[in-house]
Parts: C-alpha cells; sequence; structure tokens
C-alpha cells in the first residue's frame, strides 16, 4: 500500500538537545490536527538526543542524523530539501507548540493562498516573569518592521514550501545566528509575509539560548542584514551610518543617547531611510513612516533620562514627528519622562 504524503512536515533541528526535547516532541505529537510527519535531523549529537527520539513508537516521526556536525543552518536547508509536506512547521528542541497550533495554522494557510510564511504571536516561559510577545500582523507592517529588527518568532512559522521551491529561498549560510532575520527580510520583498494574532507557542528563554551564547556572532550578522537594507534602498552612506543604523536594529542591545548631537545623528539616517523610500517605493510609504516614526519616538523616550527637554524638543522640532498621529497617552508619557530629568536636576531646597 502506498504511503499517504502528510500536508504539513514539521522541521526540528536536534543538537544535544536531551534536557528539553521530550517536552517539544510531545507538543507536537498531541496536536489536535494529525496529518503531519514530524522530521528530526539530529545534527551529530554527543548526548542521549537520538536515544530519546527513537524511544517513540511514532509512525510521524522521521529520524534523520547527520554523521558530523553541519550547524543549524546546513541543518535546515537539509531539512527543507527532505520536507514532503505542502507546509513546513518550524519548531525547535526546547519550545512547547500549543495544541491548536498546527490547526490553526494550516486553517489559515488554507485561507490565505497569497501567504507564503507565517508566524505567530508567543509566550515566553523559563524565566520568573514571563510575558506574551505580540510582533505586528498584517504584511505591509511586518514588511516595514523588518528594517529595524526580527518581527517573526523563527520557531512559530509555517512556510509553503511552494513558494520557497519557486523564489528559491532558503537560509543563508552567511548570517550565522540570525539566519531567520535574513531569510524573511529577503523573502518579504518577493512573498507575503504576516503573523496570526494568536499565541500558538511557547517560547523558553534561557541562559544556553542561542541569542545570549553568541551574542556577538548575533550582532555581526545584524550588522550584514543592515548593510543588505540600505543597498536595498540605494542609500548612500559612510561607516558612521551603518553604525547609527546598526544600533536601530539591534535596538534590544541597549543605546544609550547621552547628547544631542548623537540624537541628531538617528534622526539623519531616518530621514536619509525615509528619503531613499519616497524615491524608491520599496515599502509601503504608510507603514514605513510609521515604523520610521515609532523608533524616533523611542529614540527620544531612550535619550530623555540624560536630555531631559531637551529630548522633547528633538522629537517635536523633526520632520520625522509629523509622520504619525501621537497618541495622547504617549504625549503624556514622554512629556513625563522629559519633565522627572528636569526636576532632578533642580537643587533640594
Amino acid at each position: 500500500m502506498k504511503e499517504t504524503i502528510p500536508r504539513v512536515t514539521v522541521l526540528m533541528p536536534v543538537y544535544n538537545g536531551e534536557k528539553y526535547l521530550n517536552q517539544a516532541i510531545e507538543s507536537i505529537l498531541t496536536q489536535t490536527y494529525t496529518d503531519f510527519e514530524l522530521l528530526i535531523i539530529d545534527d551529530a549529537s554527543v548526548d542521549s538526543s537520538v536515544e530519546l527520539v527513537r524511544s517513540y513508537n511514532d509512525k510521524r516521526i522521521k529520524l534523520v542524523r547527520n554523521t558530523v556536525n553541519m550547524n543549524l543552518i546546513a541543518t535546515l536547508n537539509k531539512g527543507l530539501k527532505l520536507a514532503n509536506g505542502e507546509y513546513i512547521v518550524r519548531m525547535d528542541q526546547d519550545d512547547i507548540s500549543f495544541p491548536n497550533r498546527l490547526k490553526v495554522q494550516v486553517e489559515f494557510m488554507d485561507l490565505n493562498k497569497e501567504v507564503a510564511i507565517s508566524g505567530s504571536w508567543i509566550k515566553t516561559f523559563g524565566t520568573k516573569k514571563s510575558r506574551v510577545i505580540k510582533p505586528p500582523t498584517s504584511y505591509k507592517d511586518i514588511k516595514s518592521n523588518l528594517i529595524f529588527g526580527n518581527c517573526l518568532a523563527h520557531p512559530s512559522v509555517i512556510m509553503r514550501k511552494s513558494s520557497l521551491d519557486k523564489f528559491g529561498l532558503s537560509y543563508n549560510q552567511k548570517f550565522i545566528h540570525a539566519e531567520d532575520y535574513e531569510l524573511w527580510q529577503r523573502a518579504s520583498l518577493l512573498v507575503e509575509v504576516r503573523n496570526i494574532p494568536k499565541v500558538l507557542l511557547k517560547y523558553r528563554i534561557n541562559e544556553q539560548g542561542i541569542s545570549r551564547v553568541y551574542n556577538e556572532i548575533q550582532l555581526n550578522t545584524i550588522r550584514l542584514v543592515c548593510e543588505n537594507i540600505l543597498k536595498q534602498l540605494e542609500v548612500n552612506y559612510s561607516e558612521n551610518d551603518l553604525e547609527n543604523y546598526y544600533n536601530l536594529c539591534s535596538w534590544n542591545y541597549n543605546i544609550k543617547i547621552n547628547n544631542v548631537n548623537k540624537l541628531n545623528d538617528f534622526e539623519e539616517i531616518l530621514l536619509r531611510l525615509y528619503t531613499s523610500n519616497e524615491q524608491k517605493k520599496v515599502f509601503d510609504s504608510t507603514e514605513f513612516n510609521k515604523a520610521i516614526f515609532n523608533c524616533w519616538f523611542r529614540l527620544c523616550s531612550a535619550s530623555s533620562s540624560y536630555l531631559g527637554m531637551n529630548a522633547l524638543r528633538c522629537f517635536n522640532s523633526s520632520e520625522i514627528s509629523s509622520f504619525y498621529e501621537l497618541s495622547f497617552y504617549r504625549k503624556i508619557n514622554l512629556l513625563i519622562k522629559c519633565s522627572i530629568k528636569m526636576n532632578l536636576k533642580k537643587p533640594s531646597l
């Protein structure tokens, strides 16, 4: 009897993942949607990962072993080629998918044939404080926001295999530890990318996470992504411009703005991005300008602890402040932040 080809391939690379692997596998095997294969590619683990996978008596599990350690990107690309499913769902070895994840994602992709890649909202866990991360959901919004950082959670993603094949989309070996960010940014120029506004994945935060262990390598990779974006917009840039833009894209790694000149430098690169997009129309103007506006607001807000009311003056005097309507709440929030700095400078009586 001919074996039925599953509609979905869940792609899970594994390397020394014995600690949490059972939880990740169980969360897939107990999905309410059942027409899938779980493609686990072990990247030459030296712990008991392979034995754990083999302990499951479930025909949906397909175990492939790399004879030597190939690294994550090569393993992911191998998985894209081996996947039999119409859809490829990413899953990490230490995360947990909610039981309805596959059902929701398959239904969404079936209803939205124009979408090639879709992520979801996620809930973090593994630390004392859990939080729900809600990245933008519309294609235009995501495409524009990708100029300032990753807004698709890699292990939450479902991809249409036919779209990947049609446009030759795969992970680029040059972009180590930020391979997903580079792929989403590149793909967003060719295909429609979205996020489903539902929490479908529990994303584990731990001290051994890629973003923590390989922080310096990841930041250098983000710099390469920034360079690509500047080239897409045909922005003429100096090393200083690239450094400023890179600092915006790696926002989570802290920007210290303790003088007005530094704030002005950031404003300049934002305005150059705006001007280039107005000419080239690479991104939707409304969403792109909104992304620039929000970045400018965050910069001025972050600088308020150093610059006080000067930060508010810089915000209001910039052309960028006219790109989008600032809500009353955010106006008050910025005013309070700047005022607190001003009051702290006053000598006590």
